[in-house]
């Protein structure tokens, strides 16, 4: 077995980081490539491989022993075998790829940006699947265990099926997707830019929600335990649920919605660009840079944008803040830094 140096994996840019990187990899390189193999390369007692960037590979042999593989960016690869042992695969951006092995005990897979991937194995074991940017999927298996998924940029995908055990789903950038599953127990979804989702459900533990630039969303369930709502140019929502654990908001842009509910928890929200909003409520744990006396509920980036928006400062703004001399403080202090580009209080 030949000893690979340091300097040789750092000329083919073999040193990065793996999720296992305190395991034992062996890394092949592309001199060991021959004909589109490397079944001469003897890789010893070796369970971790690493083949990243082999641009005239095609082929991997089937290791009986290896159980953690990376094959990423191996443009010629054309399929891989069905390794019995194998737990974690990385093969993202092969583009040749068509179909994947029902390897028996794998629990991590990487195969997004696998153009010609058209569906994936119903692995039985399989705790976390991306697969992000294949945009020839037409759909995807109901896997028993899953706990996370990331299938973003996946315009092909219509429905996601109802995973039982899923914590984390990433969708965003799915145009297709209409309505979204029941999902029990899940925790986390980012599901923004899906131009043709309508409807969420009242999933029972999530705390974080960014379903941004949803238009056709028209309302929010009432979650019971969310904590953060990022929900801006959703531009059909009307009002937002008095949610009783939140303590984010973002509704940038969110051009129809005429009042906020009176969340409890609230620290931080982000209403700018809500044209039609005529009134707030006073939250009671917004914390602010300058005086709470002056600012007793709205956040200084809705004061800006509207009157940079052109709207009448003596006209509107007193039915939404009960601060006097709004006119003349803002005038009286034009240095300060009232907010910056993303929004948040400063």
């Amino acid at each position: 077995m030949v000893k690979i140096t340091i300097t040789e994996l750092k000329s083919e840019k073999k040193v990065m980081y793996y999720p296992y990187q305190n395991y034992n990899w062996f890394y092949i390189l592309s001199s060991q490539v021959i004909n589109g193999r490397i079944d001469h390369v003897d890789i010893g007692e070796h369970k971790y491989i690493s083949c990243d960037g082999l641009k005239e590979l095609k082929e991997l042999p089937n290791w009986p022993n290896v159980t953690y593989v990376s094959c990423y960016n191996c443009i010629k690869l054309e399929f891989l075998p069905n390794w019995p042992n194998i737990t974690y695969v990385h093969c993202s951006k092969c583009p040749l790829l068509t179909k994947l092995p029902n390897w028996s005990k794998l629990t991590v897979v990487f195969c997004s940006e696998c153009p010609n991937l058209k569906e994936l194995p119903n692995w039985k074991n399989v705790l976390e699947v991306t697969c992000g940017n294949c945009p020839n999927l037409l759909n995807l298996p109901n896997w028993s265990k899953v706990k996370l998924v990331i299938c973003y940029n996946c315009y092909s995908l219509k429905v996601l099926p109802a995973w039982n055990n899923v914590k984390w789903v990433a969708c965003q950038l799915c145009t297709s997707l209409e309505i979204l599953p029941y999902w029990n127990n899940i925790r986390r979804l980012t599901c923004y830019e899906c131009p043709n989702l309508k409807e969420l459900q009242n999933y029972p533990n999530i705390d974080f929600v960014d379903c941004s630039f949803c238009p056709k969303l028209k309302h929010l369930p009432n979650w019971k335990m969310v904590n953060v709502v990022l929900c801006y140019s959703c531009t059909d929502l009307v009002e937002l649920p008095n949610w009783y654990s939140v303590y984010d908001v973002d509704c940038y842009n969110c051009i129809q919605l005429e009042k906020l509910p009176n969340w409890r928890n609230v620290e931080r929200v982000e209403f700018s660009n809500c044209y039609s909003l005529l009134e707030t409520p006073r939250w009671n744990n917004i914390t602010y840079q300058y005086d709470t006396k002056k600012f007793p509920a709205l956040r200084m980036p809705a004061l800006i944008v509207l009157v940079q928006s052109g709207f009448l400062l003596n006209d509107l703004i007193p039915q939404i803040f009960s601060w006097s001399n709004k006119k003349k403080y803002i005038e009286h202090e034009p240095q300060k830094k009232w907010f910056n580009f993303q929004g948040w209080f400063c």
